[in-house]
């Protein structure tokens, strides 16, 4: 956390790692079980946070259903659990459009390997190529990368700037909410 901003520092264990990443950080000597039984309480913290304090960018349900009207599956990769995650999307009312939900417990290896993009792409019935990956760090776009992912897509509105995103990025939007307006551009290219 920078002080001076009281921001999460973009690409920090605290910015885009998983609880296993933080809990390794914080408290490297612990064994089992005592390792597992810290990942839990910080688990459950997370989740309690998440389902209280949880705030949607702008226009985030308005262009969830946009997504979805113009034909988009639409999913979730998070670093945080897969529980914590789908009760965030249910506090801020994205829930009910988004089925495919990823956690870092969900798969083998969370971001950034390429294991949620090749789940989703199952689930959905797509190639990796035809997945375009939305997100707000680097562990998002590496993901995107190394998943083969037809885009990379970097958004402003996390904990990351421009500067973070831009070497990864197929294109670096200010809000999910231009999104729409993006994929409706790039689909009418030759």
């Amino acid at each position: 956390m920078d002080p001076a901003t009281g921001r999460v520092v973009a690409g920090s264990i605290l910015g885009a790692g998983t609880t296993h990443d933080i809990v390794g950080l914080w408290f490297p000597d612990l064994a089992e079980p005592e390792y597992s039984e810290m990942v839990r309480r910080i688990d459950t913290e997370f989740h309690a946070h998440g389902t209280g304090g949880s705030v949607p960018v702008p226009r985030l349900i308005a262009t969830i259903q946009r997504l979805v009207e113009d034909g988009y599956v639409l999913g979730v990769a998070t670093n945080d659990s897969t529980h914590a995650a789908r009760h965030a999307l249910a506090g801020v009312g994205a829930d009910t459009h988004l089925p495919h939900v990823y956690g870092y417990d969900s798969v083998p290896n969370p971001k950034p390997a390429p294991d949620i993009v090749h789940a989703f792409a199952a689930a959905a019935g797509l190639a990796p190529a035809e997945v375009v990956v939305v997100g707000d760090n680097r562990h998002d776009l590496e993901m995107a990368r190394a998943a083969g992912a037809g885009a990379a897509i970097g958004v402003l509105t996390g904990n990351s700037g421009i500067a973070d995103l831009s070497p990864l990025a197929d294109a670096v939007l200010k809000s999910i909410a231009d999104l729409p307006d993006w994929l409706d551009r790039v689909r009418d290219l030759p």
